[in-house]
């Protein structure tokens, strides 16, 4: 089968800025040293503009929902990063 891929909105930090990996502003490498979990990481994006809550998820299995594009906003994902 063919799998299903949907864009999720611009991500943003803190202040409101774009996160750019052209600016350096953030990076897997940087989350992997401050110690967050894959499955953490995973959980947060499957629920970035998203009324729902974010709750850490056991696998990719529990992530991956045909409706997820349902769950998603057009606005901005700001990021506590």
């Amino acid at each position: 089968t063919v799998p299903e891929f949907a864009h999720h909105s611009l991500l943003t930090g803190p202040q409101g800025e774009a996160l750019s990996k052209r600016l350096g502003t953030l990076s897997l490498r940087d989350l992997r040293a401050r110690g967050v979990e894959p499955m953490a990481l995973l959980s947060l994006m499957a629920r970035l503009g998203a009324s729902q809550p974010v709750e850490l998820q056991p696998d990719l299995d529990a992530i991956v929902n045909p409706t997820r594009t349902a769950w998603s906003g057009a606005r901005p994902a700001r990021s506590a990063c």
